[in-house]
């Protein structure tokens, strides 16, 4: 059996880091070791950490507790991964819940498909006290299509044009996270570095899709004035991710790429302003124009599938 690195940055979350801690103990995968972090917590969750620990580490292959100063979550992310020694690594956030077989799931569809790195699932979306808010979450909260995703002709352009991978969701083999036989690490010098990090996979055509649930995102509602702040630093990451992708993609892909980096430019710029809005007409116009492309993209996503049922059916009835 492949060992799973499961790896969790901890980071204020006293409330919920026995729930996660628990969901990774009763997963019906055993062959685990967890490696957990603690980014300078503030309140209680370290403490928590090791009292969890001593009472449960026998469930683990091996489990190793780190704490460090605050060091931001894209740090601590690279840092767990340096300490993985899995076949296979998993990371969650300490706040989110694993699914009884949501470690199981993804290693048989990485074992199933050699010629991937990585796998990204469905997510249940949660409330600060575990009540369900929203079912399929690719589906209902970010619109994406489905069939898309789990089509690698379709999953790169749906990706570039709709982003919809919740937090939990992601397994990857290790050997992903080194600069020659993978994509190398997370870019530090990213807000939006996962984004960045899954276009460099969607470049290679080594990312796939795994249509069911597999954990449960909490959702933790933001003041406004931090919202709008973290809004405009996101968008102009994710803007240069945009514009670094554009050099690696080649075809449908990169003209996308460079639709929705335009888009996500015009954007910035009318944010930075207070009272006039100097591109709206533009801006305007390119959101139609993303929109339409979205819907020729819908298009062809149905007609593919379309014509590979009806070779089905006629094969069938030959």
């Amino acid at each position: 059996m492949l060992l799973v690195s499961v790896l969790i940055p901890v980071y204020n979350h006293e409330k919920y880091v026995t729930e996660c801690l628990d969901s990774i103990r009763d997963s019906d995968y055993k062959s685990v070791e967890l490696i957990i972090i603690d980014d300078g917590s503030k309140d209680t969750s370290a403490s928590l950490v090791e009292s969890w620990l001593g009472a449960n580490e026998h469930h683990f292959v091996r489990t190793q507790f780190v704490k460090q100063a605050n060091s931001g979550v894209c740090k601590t992310v690279n840092r767990l991964i340096g300490l993985a020694q899995g076949d296979i690594v998993v990371p969650i956030a300490s706040d989110d819940v694993l699914l009884p077989s949501g470690i199981s799931l993804r290693v048989k569809f990485l074992q199933s498909n050699p010629q991937l790195l990585a796998v990204f699932a469905d997510a249940a979306m949660i409330d600060t006290d575990g009540k369900i808010l929203c079912r399929e979450m690719e589906r209902n909260f970010y619109k994406a299509n489905k069939e898309a995703l789990a089509d690698p002709e379709f999953i790169a352009a749906e990706l570039i044009l709709r982003w919809c991978i919740p937090g939990p969701v992601f397994a990857a083999w290790r050997r992903t996270f080194d600069p020659v036989q993978g994509v190398g690490l997370y870019d530090e010098t990213m807000l939006a570095e996962d984004r960045d990090f899954y276009l460099r996979l969607l470049s290679r055509k080594a990312l796939g899709y795994f249509p069911e649930e597999v954990a449960l995102y909490r959702h933790v509602p933001t003041s406004l004035s931090r919202i709008k702040v973290k809004n405009y630093s996101i968008h102009r990451s994710i803007l240069q991710s945009e514009k670094d992708a554009c050099k690696i993609f080649s075809g449908k892909e990169r003209l996308l790429l460079r639709l929705v980096s335009v888009k996500s430019e015009i954007f910035l710029i009318d944010a930075g302003h207070k009272f006039i809005k100097p591109l709206w007409f533009i801006s305007l116009l390119l959101r139609i124009s993303v929109k339409l492309a979205y819907q020729v993209h819908k298009l062809s996503v149905a007609v593919s599938h379309r014509n590979a049922e009806g070779k089905v059916r006629s094969l069938t009835c030959s």
